[in-house]
């Protein structure tokens, strides 16, 4: 049974995802599905790539997002669940080998998380454009997404901040790791603006800001 929503949080229809089995060539993909299968194959429900290599639009400098979905099991043994983690932190190692400017690292998820999908951290839509590779069937997940707008609010208003201080100091000029970084942050931000004001769905944001904003 999943916890009862906090204040401004707002829990949505239960949905069925089915994430297609991964059917691509990209050697960085690949390898990890052997990988998994070698070091992570019962600890995990499911490791799924989404953005461009999910959806098979990469470009020769897209970066690998990925999520991993890990057994509730492994949270009931602290030993094992540090395996876990180094296992994934070794791993990010063939993110690298996709894009050595690589930014960030797993998006991780524990199985009852299924029960309460946080929308702020990982949009559901992601899951509609992505692709398993840790089995070489399709997976349906029984998903119930919950949008929490304050939380939303504070993570879009921490971006904001982060990208005034980085524009106030430049350190973005310093490294293409971080002008990527910095770019990233700002390609977020309307996505982070229509979540901290509890909109799932895209609008006309015309009027909203002032021309010299």
């Amino acid at each position: 049974m999943s916890a009862p929503p906090e204040k401004g949080e707002y829990v949505l229809k239960r949905e069925t995802v089915v994430v297609p089995e991964y059917d691509g060539n990209n050697a960085c993909v690949i390898r990890m599905q052997a990988l998994f299968e070698q070091h992570l194959r019962d600890d995990l429900k499911a490791a799924i790539i989404h953005g461009s290599l999910g959806s098979y639009e990469e470009i020769p400098y897209s970066d690998c997002d990925a999520l991993v979905i890990i057994r509730e099991s492994v949270y009931s043994n602290t030993s094992l669940l540090r395996r876990v983690n180094n296992k994934l932190h070794n791993l990010c190692r063939v993110m690298y080998l996709q894009d050595p400017l690589q930014h960030h690292g797993w998006f991780v998820f524990r199985e009852k998380d299924l029960q309460s999908w946080p929308e702020h951290y990982l949009p559901l839509e992601a899951l509609k454009h992505a692709k398993v590779i840790t089995q070489h069937t399709p997976l349906a997940l029984q998903i119930t997404p919950c949008v929490n707008v304050e939380i939303s609010r504070r993570s879009a208003l921490s971006i904001v901040s982060g990208i005034e201080n980085e524009i106030a100091s430049k350190k973005y000029l310093r490294s293409m790791h971080e002008l990527k970084s910095m770019l990233s942050k700002l390609m977020l931000l309307p996505a982070m603006y229509l979540q901290a004001h509890g909109l799932d769905r895209l609008i006309i944001l015309r009027g909203k800001f002032r021309r010299n904003r």
